[in-house]
């Protein structure tokens, strides 16, 4: 069977903690399309936590227009550029007005994905991660919502969004971390997990989880890079790390991992909420995938070019 490559594409992806270049080559098999990445790139905004400190996403949008500018550069080669906004932008107040006046000044035009259509988006994008048989669960942590999405077979049966992200649960805590601060922390976390449906008879056996705070737990984990594409992150290895996030500053913890303090602070309300779910679910570990929402879009945009962002049916 002839393989052949059909083009460039990208999607720039305007997250709540992040926003994210894709650029990709669609490589064609018979029926089946295979993306190659050919580049990535990563802005922190923090728009969940703009959100959270005074109730829009104003403040950052001159730190967008900068990010879209230097994405639209870094994705010139592409045939197509799809732009997608998440959480931050779907819930602001002033979120339609930011969006409109990005989208005149780049001439561009930002699809709002709905909760879950952000769900769909995302276990399409793992597509050949997401585990065939039994039952399982796909976890997207983004940093102004969660979605934990069931699936039986590799097909959805349910999800679930969380209005809970890194970015945004980072908004209500210090650097240093005070035990106040993280306790009251630790039980908003517990009341939103608890929300969640109960495990049933056909509880999941597996986990999927994507996002930059979970490759970056994962990444600490066992010391290999973040788009290592078979990484375990054991839910001992999460409360592990959140211990040492715990007993010191960020700066600190970023010159010691050789990371960036302004993403650091986002790794303990992160590991905080990704443990809480694993154990809702008795499950002792995550497989975690550098894939996901972004691949999502590219391929739902190549089958649907005219409709991939909308709402599926049932």
């Amino acid at each position: 069977m002839t393989t052949h490559r059909s083009g460039r594409r990208a999607v720039i992806d305007l997250g709540s903690a992040t926003i994210n270049l894709l650029v990709a080559d669609v490589v064609r098999r018979g029926k089946k399309i295979r993306l190659n990445r050919v580049r990535t790139d990563s802005v922190l905004t923090e728009l969940g936590r703009c959100l959270a400190e005074t109730g829009g996403v104003g403040a950052r949008q001159a730190a967008l227009g900068d990010g879209i500018a230097r994405f639209l550069v870094g994705a010139h080669d592409a045939s197509s550029i799809v732009v997608v906004g998440t959480a931050a932008l779907r819930t602001a107040p002033d979120g339609p007005a930011v969006v409109a006046e990005l989208e005149h000044h780049y001439r561009i035009t930002i699809r709002l994905l709905a909760e879950p259509r952000e769900a769909e988006l995302g276990v399409l994008g793992c597509a050949e991660e997401v585990r065939a048989d039994g039952s399982s669960l796909f976890v997207d942590m983004g940093g102004g919502s969660t979605q934990v999405v069931h699936l039986t077979g590799g097909a959805i049966v349910s999800s679930d969004s969380l209005a809970l992200g890194a970015s945004v649960l980072a908004a209500a805590i210090s650097d240093p971390i005070d035990e106040d601060g993280w306790r009251a922390l630790e039980a908003r976390v517990a009341k939103a997990v608890d929300a969640l449906p109960a495990p049933q008879r056909d509880a999941p056996v597996d986990a999927l989880t994507v996002g930059g705070t979970a490759r970056r737990l994962a990444s600490l984990a066992d010391g290999r890079s973040r788009s290592h594409s078979d990484a375990v992150l054991e839910r001992t290895a999460i409360g592990k790390t959140m211990s040492e996030l715990l007993r010191t500053d960020s700066a600190a913890f970023a010159r010691r991992h050789d990371d960036d303090p302004a993403r650091v602070r986002l790794l303990a309300p992160g590991a905080l909420l990704l443990g809480a779910i694993l154990d809702r679910y008795g499950l002792a570990s995550t497989r975690v995938s550098p894939h996901g929402l972004r691949e999502g879009v590219l391929l739902a945009a190549l089958a649907d070019p005219e409709g991939w962002w909308l709402e599926r049916p049932g």
